[in-house]
């Protein structure tokens, strides 16, 4: 037993290993949405390599900071500037009395007054974002004004299941197992999709057995509460609760 767990671990070490040292690049990662940039699919999907690691270390170890340290953001903020402060004044400073060893050309006075942001540029970034702006507005004109009902029920289970996930998670806990999430499940299913596209559709399998009966019985309420509700509100519900019930009947 324990040799097979062994061999199972080093060929899984093996496969990673050989995956991150493979030259050919994921053009296409499951489980990103499509309106992610280029560049983060790159990010996610561990096309470079050591950029991902250095973010991926270093955003665990900000979180680990901020869960388990309890480090504020702000003060860790006023420290990285704190910081930053003082290693600019002591290289410029430094360059100053180190002249005539270092050259004139180590270190030069930087240029002001350049135009750093130019309208060219921010009116290619909003062709890109304007799309993407309208299409969210709308989305939530849907959702305000209820367009989809079974889309507003879903909203709200998902809102209500947040709700108490709020009370035993922080959203800083959140957070970071969303950022765990986008670099190792997409990854991962795309390294190991055969083993895990088969585990799941047995699951599914043994899901719809389990739910069968409990499909047949919510039919048969449906349908019994379609049929003894008042004449003047009968002919409403059966136009939102027929479509559900027709739906059961099929599956």
């Amino acid at each position: 037993m324990e040799d097979t767990l062994v061999q199972q671990v080093g060929s899984t070490t093996s496969t990673i290993g050989a995956y991150s040292n493979s030259p050919h690049k994921v053009e296409y990662l499951a489980w990103i949405p499509s309106w992610f940039p280029r560049k983060v699919h790159n990010l996610l999907a561990w096309n470079n390599v050591y950029l991902s690691t250095a973010i991926f270390l270093a955003g665990n170890c900000l979180f680990l900071l901020f869960i388990l340290g309890k480090v504020s953001l702000l003060s860790l903020i006023a420290y990285v500037a704190m910081l930053e402060l003082a290693l600019s004044f002591v290289f410029v400073q430094c360059s100053n009395l180190l002249v005539g060893f270092l050259g004139s050309d180590f270190y030069s006075p930087p240029s002001l007054g350049k135009s750093y942001v130019t309208e060219e540029y921010l009116s290619k970034q909003l062709d890109q974002l304007i799309p993407l702006i309208n299409k969210a507005i709308d989305e939530w004109k849907k959702i305000i004004f209820c367009t989809d009902n079974r889309r507003t029920l879903r909203l709200c289970l998902v809102a209500y299941i947040f709700a108490k996930l709020g009370h035993v998670v922080s959203f800083l806990s959140l957070l970071y197992l969303c950022f765990l999430y986008l670099f190792t499940v997409p990854i991962l299913y795309h390294t190991f999709q055969q083993p895990v596209d088969h585990s799941v559709s047995r699951m599914m399998a043994f899901a719809y057995e389990c739910w069968s009966p409990i499909q047949y019985h919510l039919q048969q309420r449906l349908q019994k509460l379609v049929d003894h509700c008042p004449q003047r509100i009968r002919s409403i519900l059966t136009q939102h609760l027929q479509p559900l019930v027709e739906k059961t009947k099929t599956q």
